[in-house]
This record gives structure tokens, C-alpha cells and sequence, in this order.
């Protein structure tokens, strides 16, 4: 299981996905405004990925443990990223 945002302004929290072939959470396309914590993602090939476009999104105490694959834990336009 792996969560996808794709609208703006959503809160995601406090889940927990797993055994992800790719990330463990996908901010999409324009998605903007989001708030994303208190999450855990379980074996994932990438933790975060931001979509080039995403923007102003905040990210905040999301645990990830477990495999990593070689790619990153953040993954997209940080400097849009805040938290």
C-alpha cells in the first residue's frame, strides 16, 4: 500500500504504509499546500517523493524504517518543502 495526494490544501497523517516497490508517499502533480506527519512507512524503495510541481507542502515527523532502495529518503524539489 502506498498513499497518493493528489489535491491541495489535505492533511495525511497518522498512517502507515508497507512494502512499497516504489514510495511510501507521492505528493503529485500541483499538489500544493498539504500537510503530511505522524506517518510511518515500512519497507519502501523511496520514502517521500514530491512531484517537481509540488509545492509548500508540509512534511513533519514521518518515521521510515526498515529496506531503503539506493534512491532517496526525500525525494523531489526540496526547497518547496517545508518541515
Amino acid at each position: 500500500m502506498y498513499i497518493f495526494v493528489t489535491l491541495a490544501q489535505q492533511q495525511v497523517y497518522n498512517n502507515t504504509a508497507s512494502n512499497c516497490e516504489s514510495q511510501g508517499i507521492y505528493l503529485f502533480h500541483n499538489s500544493v499546500d498539504n500537510k503530511v506527519y505522524n506517518n510511518t512507512l515500512i519497507d519502501t524503495a523511496k520514502g517521500i517523493e514530491a512531484s517537481d510541481d509540488s509545492k509548500n507542502n508540509v512534511l513533519s515527523n514521518n518515521a521510515i524504517v526498515g529496506k531503503i532502495g539506493t534512491t532517496n529518503v526525500l525525494e523531489g524539489d526540496e526547497k518547496d518543502q517545508e518541515g
